[in-house]
């Protein structure tokens, strides 16, 4: 969705919230997430997963944000941001996971096989993770 449709929805939102009511906003950065294995306090670094449309959807967002905070409709309360983890033990099981529900989301064959190769190696229990980072930011109406 454009930033324009985004920022008509964070008006519409304004007009449903009560008077200083909090809209609670939770979307990645836009930044590639990093693929590793996890074995214990072992970490291996196997690559960058990547999107069809290249995140573009995430710095509309955030602009879409400012553009309503502009417009003095919200004022941010608290921001942070944290890592979400998205967890398998296989690569396949990573892989049938995403295609399902990261529809645009892009594995490189290099960074799959030396997932694999790290989780051979690393044994059992070991893990492989995509790691993202999140934004949460708590708006509150003006």
């Amino acid at each position: 969705m454009p930033s324009e449709g985004m920022v008509h929805a964070l008006k519409i939102i304004h007009t449903l919230l009560k008077t200083s009511g909090l809209l609670v906003d939770i979307h990645p950065m836009g930044e590639p997430p990093e693929i590793v294995v996890r074995s214990g306090r072992k970490t291996a670094h196997a690559g960058w997963l990547q999107e069809s449309d290249d995140f573009v959807e995430y710095p509309q967002a955030t602009l879409a944000i400012e553009q309503s905070i502009a417009e003095g409709w919200y004022a941010v309360e608290k921001q942070r941001d944290f890592i979400f983890i998205t967890q398998a033990e296989t690569v396949d099981m990573l892989r049938t996971f995403l295609e399902a529900q990261w529809k645009d989301a892009i594995l490189p064959s290099g960074a799959m096989q030396l997932a694999q190769e790290y989780l051979a190696s690393m044994g059992e229990g070991s893990k492989v993770q995509v790691l993202e980072r999140v934004g949460i930011v708590g708006l509150r109406r003006n």
